[in-house]
């Protein structure tokens, strides 16, 4: 069915975070499908829009869907989710062309038996995506194609098991003074999509009295996925101490989740404890035969309370087996904003071959909200024999030129060492001041176990007649630093 419109009016039907209703010329309505099939009314229509000024060519499939904590949509084109999802999904028609200002209606028919075989019983998913593109290409123009995705949960016939559990309480403040964030993790176990009827979250002090009960925002999850409900407390007065809070969700009326529980401390009033941390570097150790072996990481405190991080590095062989297991702690306190290194020493060392190490370290308090962990892991290698980086510079010199010639810096580096490198580095040019008046980049250049290497290019500047100086800096496998200088003239 297709008919032209002079105005298209389209209403917009978010989930959560489920995307746009209109993009480059095509829309579709309603953004946002809720379906119930039987077996006697299997289908339903969504409508397609042509909104710019150009004719266009439409495809039309589905592709599987999930969501994410906050509702935002997940796309699923791999093969095996595309052949369960054709199955079940049909669409008609999947191409056609719609003029500027005309519309057309798609059939969407659910096999249901098929839908059940896959599961979840109660319930079928799909992002039923729509691909414009222009019908004529202009003047060789690359042509863009608009791409729109309507998320699609169908109930079908059959018993349903709505069941759902929390399985995670947390609270969050933006900053000191804000509203107070309680988030629920909650789970649905049961076998069709549905919204929780509500839910209640009750705090309560130290003493145990109670000092706030909210109401609980709830959001549509689908089976088999979490989703992130949310209660704001504003309190008039928020002293320091420890507090708890207690949530429950509303499964269908009358019948609500068991309650969980947790802490959060208050460390000046208004402002809520929130330790966050983690490891942002945890580079591979060099290590040599039964050699003790020391690992460093850096660990950055991003929360508002001062943490001291403690826990332990695993070592594991190649067969994944952990054969050694090293305390590390923080030496002193790491205040907000701020990051420290740690180091943990394994004495014996290891044989040679292959491990992977894993840092796991835990942070924060009970009364901060609990114990969080984090966790990183390397992979590195043990070597036979000692691992040398040595290099020597064997020649570096600047033949005299005429003013206006280019200055050519013959350098020479050899790689005295017994592992292969890569060298970078600087030649700075100086009048005879010791004021520097240019600069040639080395950039990264291997060099093999035994080898001689050129480095250098010309520098096409201009310098005044006169004495120069040219001082050569390389680093040598990003740790070890060489230098020479040398002297040449500028001529008449």
């Amino acid at each position: 069915m297709r008919r032209r419109l002079k105005i298209v009016a389209l209403a917009v039907l978010l989930l959560s975070l489920f995307g746009w209703l209109v993009q480059a010329g095509i829309g579709v309505s309603p953004s946002l499908i809720f379906a119930t099939v039987t077996e006697a009314h299997n289908s339903f229509y969504t409508t397609v829009s042509n909104t710019g000024e150009d004719a266009l060519k439409i495809s039309a499939y589905a592709a599987g869907m999930s969501h994410n904590l906050i509702g935002g949509i997940n796309i699923k084109e791999g093969k095996e989710d595309l052949e369960k999802v054709t199955r079940v999904f049909s669409l008609d028609p999947k191409e056609f062309v719609l003029e500027a200002g005309e519309v057309q209606e798609v059939k969407i028919t659910v096999n249901i038996a098929e839908a059940k075989k896959i599961g979840p019983s109660g319930g079928a998913y799909a992002e039923i995506l729509f691909e414009a593109r222009p019908l004529e290409s202009k003047g060789g123009q690359v042509t863009n194609v608009a791409r729109i995705g309507v998320p699609t949960l169908v109930t079908l016939p059959g018993p349903k098991e709505l069941t759902g559990k929390i399985t995670q309480v947390s609270v969050e403040q933006a900053k000191p003074g804000d509203k107070v964030q309680i988030n629920i993790r909650f789970r649905n176990t049961g076998n069709t999509h549905y919204t929780p009827k509500g839910g209640t979250v009750v705090i309560r002090d130290e003493t145990g009295s109670q000092v706030a009960k909210i109401p609980v925002e709830t959001h549509v999850v689908m089976p088999g996925l979490e989703r992130r409900l949310t209660a704001s407390w504003s309190p008039k007065e928020l002293p320091v101490g420890t507090y708890t809070v207690e949530a429950t969700v509303g499964i269908v009326e009358g019948e609500v989740t068991p309650a969980m529980s947790a802490a959060f401390g208050v460390v000046e009033p208004y402002k809520v404890a929130q330790p966050s941390g983690g490891i942002i570097n945890f580079a591979p150790p060099k290590a040599d035969k039964n050699k003790p072996i020391e690992f460093k990481l850096l660990f950055s405190n991003r929360g508002n309370v001062d943490l001291t991080p403690k826990g332990e590095i695993r070592v594991e062989d190649s067969r994944e087996k952990v054969i050694a297991t090293i305390p590390i702690a923080a030496q002193e306190e790491i205040v907000p904003g701020s990051s420290a290194e740690m180091s943990a020493v394994l004495e014996g060392g290891l044989p040679t071959g292959e491990y992977t190490a894993i840092a796991e370290l835990r942070y924060g308090k009970p009364e901060y909200g609990g114990v969080k962990v984090a966790q990183a892991r390397i992979e590195f290698e043990v070597a036979e024999k000692e691992i040398v980086t040595a290099g020597e510079i064997v020649e570096f010199t600047v033949p005299s030129v005429k003013s206006g010639e280019p200055i050519v810096p013959h350098l020479l580096i050899k790689n005295t060492g017994n592992t292969d490198f890569e060298v970078e580095g600087l030649i700075e040019l100086k009048n005879s001041a010791g004021k520097s008046v240019g600069q040639i980049p080395i950039p990264k250049t291997p060099v093999a176990v035994g080898e001689t290497k050129a480095l250098g290019q010309p520098w096409e500047g201009t310098l005044p007649v006169g004495l120069y100086k040219a001082v050569a800096s390389l680093i040598l496998g990003g740790e070890k630093m060489l230098t020479a200088e040398t002297s040449f003239m500028v001529k008449q």
